[in-house]
């Protein structure tokens, strides 16, 4: 740990998805399951779809606490421990690294740094806040409080303020120290994605807490009251103590950690996916990195090339996403579950769409005639089965109660069910040319999308506007999908 000199100022200063397993031709619990035979046909990647989301977005919000390891499950010896606690509104965040090549053990490796921190250097605990590991895992560091059965280890006192730990001298008021568990200064080797996915998914929980930016670089009053000073609240030891810690590795990766962290703390409409017609997701938001925090993967990627895809449909959470096939057949992404499918089932038409219900706990299908398939909680509120069509049905979208959909034909003509409002076609309207390939609602249910073949997308109601449009190139565009964050 010689580069990384964490002095023991707490006292001065105020006192994990795995890969799935494929179980019948469904991915358990995964980032894919594939339900029916569908026929192979080659397709070229659609090529990649360019935008700016400009609408209006909530950004009050709730992410997840992540799971935290506690100090008695990598096994602290509370005995080593030694003095009060002193507790503090939190303002900032620190990203450490411990400085060692081979951590084999992560947990041994705690044990090591809380050994050394108290015995080597005489500290009342281990001075850093979390560890984080190769793998995601979150570690409990500094002891809090006696917390009760069940209860997450937070680094908190009851009211929710934060342990002052010993990771950065002078700024350890306020702060939160994460240590990645390795060395990554100067030998090529950078964070896993996984741990840098679970320092955001932590610091996106206290900045939410807090009502932090993570953006910004806030005041900060010096505990000794000399005065203020102003470093991001995202910031590497680094940025504040003569030291190269996180190291040479992790350091330039702090601005991808930061929008990592700001889009994590979005919440209503925070982007979309549009579906290409080789069953790739093209996804896009409010910041730079949006595109690669949102993945949640797609069919190429998980090494299914040329099916044949018909809509897609996002999860609750907004952080998973069906796709459907012609043949009825569901592919699942993220958080999304499986609920059922026509795959295997003789169909009269194809189909082209599906939508959502408002729990994520099933979905629609429509096929080309308009007929409707209901799976899980999704209820039947009509369909254009038994009317004779100018223009096939091509896709559909729910009403955010659950209570009614839309669909939309191939010329563009909306249809409405349930609860469902009717607020205007593309028909005749400048820039439409045709076909429609899609439509999506927007959260409130007063408004919708269509998108056409040429990836345009057409604003109705209280839809907000995509900059520019979405040029899709030469390859068409299936489906739009909305990312809506509770």
């Amino acid at each position: 740990m010689g580069r990384d000199e964490h002095d023991e100022t707490g006292r001065r200063d105020a006192g994990l998805l795995g890969r799935r397993s494929l179980l019948g031709g469904v991915v358990a619990g995964g980032a894919l399951a594939l339900v029916g035979p569908g026929p192979l046909r080659p397709f070229a990647r659609a090529s990649t779809v360019n935008a700016v989301l400009t609408g209006p977005v909530e950004t009050t919000s709730a992410p997840p606490l992540p799971r935290i390891i506690t100090r008695a499950e990598w096994g602290a010896d509370e005995s080593l421990r030694s003095g009060s606690r002193s507790f503090a509104t939190l303002r900032k965040a620190f990203v450490h690294h411990t400085d060692i090549k081979t951590v084999p053990d992560p947990a041994a490796h705690m044990r090591a740094v809380y050994r050394f921190h108290t015995e080597g250097r005489g500290w009342s605990d281990i001075g850093y806040n979390f560890g984080v590991d190769a793998a995601g895992r979150i570690y409990e560091g500094r002891w809090a409080r006696a917390y009760a059965t069940g209860e997450p280890h937070t680094g908190e006192d009851t009211a929710g303020r934060g342990v002052i730990g010993a990771h950065a001298a002078g700024f350890n008021t306020g702060s939160f120290g994460i240590a990645l568990l390795g060395d990554f200064q100067g030998e090529g080797r950078s964070p896993t994605a996984d741990a840098r996915r679970a320092m955001a998914d932590l610091i996106a929980w206290k900045f939410a807490r807090n009502d932090l930016d993570a953006h910004a670089d806030d005041p900060y009053e010096l505990p000794d009251g000399s005065g203020t000073v102003t470093f991001p609240n995202i910031a590497g030891h680094r940025d504040v103590g003569q030291t190269s810690c996180p190291g040479s590795d992790m350091y330039p990766l702090m601005p991808q950690l930061r929008d990592h962290v700001a889009d994590r703390l979005l919440r209503g409409l925070v982007g979309y996916r549009v579906l290409g017609s080789d069953g790739s997701f093209s996804t896009f938001g409010r910041t730079p990195t949006f595109g690669s925090t949102a993945d949640i993967g797609d069919l190429p990627r998980s090494g299914i090339d040329g099916r044949p895809v018909g809509g897609a449909a996002g999860t609750a959470s907004g952080f998973g996403a069906w796709v459907v096939g012609p043949d009825g057949g569901i592919y699942s992404f993220g958080d999304a579950r499986f609920f059922g499918s026509m795959g295997g089932t003789r169909l009269n038409k194809p189909i082209v769409g599906m939508a959502t219900t408002v729990t994520g706990n099933g979905y629609w299908m429509v096929a080309t005639d308009g007929g409707i398939f209901s799976f899980g909680d999704a209820r039947f509120f009509g369909s254009t089965g038994n009317i004779v069509l100018f223009q096939p049905i091509v896709g559909m979208a729910a009403a955010p109660s659950g209570n009614g959909y839309w669909m939309v034909a191939r010329d563009g003509g909306v249809f409405a069910f349930g609860v469902a409002p009717f607020l205007g076609n593309p028909i005749g309207r400048p820039g439409f040319t045709g076909p429609a390939r899609s439509i999506a609602a927007t959260p409130s249910g007063q408004g919708y999308w269509v998108l056409d073949s040429a990836g345009r997308v057409h604003a109705f109601g209280d839809a907000p506007g995509f900059g520019g449009g979405i040029v899709a190139g030469a390859r068409p565009a299936v489906d739009l999908v909305p990312i809506v964050r509770p």
